[in-house]
């Protein structure tokens, strides 16, 4: 998944995304699950890949500043005599975020979009399947200004 999102701003600071995931996931004997919860997707800003809110992409007054995402999410093709088949299903939130600059600011969200993606594929006769799945594309910025909250952090394998 990858897109691209202007930040404008009358002030100086910084801006970044904030990914929850939600994922469920199966492949041999892996499970991998965020038992039906948003949680953190590895740190806190996904673009810079850091929990520092220092080291995070400055935003210049009055300039369009682009916030390029991507995103591969993936599991890796496992299988066994007790599950030959691999599916994954991820629904992603991802809440823009920005804090002026100055020490006692914080990061506010200036709104949130969402994405998912699911696959499955099975292992036949020494060969994977090709796999059969769906992406549903983020949209436009909602005006939320909703606080990402997660009660624990997914570390991608």
């Amino acid at each position: 998944m990858s897109y691209q999102l202007g930040v404008l701003s009358s002030y100086p600071g910084s801006s970044d995304i904030t990914q929850v995931i939600n994922r469920n996931a199966n492949s041999g004997l892996i499970t991998d699950s965020t038992s039906g919860q948003y949680w953190l997707d590895t740190v806190e800003f996904y673009i810079s890949q850091t929990s520092n809110p220092n080291s995070v992409r400055p935003i210049s007054v009055g300039t369009i500043s682009p916030l390029i995402f991507s995103d591969g999410p993936e599991i890796a093709l496992v299988s066994s005599v007790y599950n030959e088949t691999t599916t994954i299903s991820d629904a992603f939130i991802d809440y823009y975020v920005f804090r002026p600059t100055g020490a006692s600011n914080i990061y506010v969200t200036l709104g949130t979009t969402s994405w998912s993606w699911s696959g499955i594929t099975t292992y036949s006769n020494g060969q994977w399947a090709p796999a059969r799945g769906s992406v549903s594309w983020p949209e436009a910025p909602d005006q939320s200004a909703d606080f990402p909250q997660w009660p624990q952090v997914h570390n991608n394998n």
